[in-house]
């Protein structure tokens, strides 16, 4: 049977008591810092959806014949920004920045050959280059909703 040393508790006890705010203020605002980068994704992949199905009706109005509203470009957000300090802590967010860089860039190509077609009004629109921009529009939604996806498993 071991005998409790009373000295030791005496003085342990009072370092800890010091230490304990300290600890509990670090996993505040360790939870806090996900919590924010997770609303944010959540934020930023709901603005991709947007942009991408905006994309969309341009693209389908065109090959419709509807119109081509060239007055403004197709929406393209920009890459989401995610340090390597967050990456290397919440691997969910870079698997989810991963799957929006693919969508965002195919949002990028579609938004080229969009730019491209209205740069040249008089020309003859060649079916492969609109073929070629309604595909990376029609493309990003699918790495847009595996972001979702994978987003959705993250529960901070």
């Amino acid at each position: 049977m071991s005998v409790i040393n009373f000295r030791t508790i005496r003085v342990f006890v009072p370092h800890f008591l010091i230490i304990l705010p300290v600890l509990l203020w670090s996993a505040c605002t360790s939870n806090s810092s996900e919590v924010a980068l997770h609303d944010s994704l959540g934020s930023y992949i709901q603005a991709a959806l947007s942009a991408q199905a905006e994309a969309l009706t341009h693209w389908d109005q065109f090959i419709l014949g509807t119109g081509k509203n060239c007055q403004q470009g197709l929406p393209v957000p920009n890459h989401f920004n995610l340090s390597q300090s967050q990456a290397d802590q919440f691997p969910q967010a870079l698997s989810v920045r991963d799957y929006l860089y693919t969508g965002i860039t195919l949002l990028e190509q579609s938004s080229q050959v969009w730019d491209q077609i209205c740069a040249n009004s008089d020309a003859f629109v060649l079916p492969a280059d609109v073929n070629r921009g309604y595909r990376a529009a029609r493309d990003a939604k699918t790495a847009l909703e595996q972001a979702q996806i994978v987003f959705s498993t993250w529960n901070p």
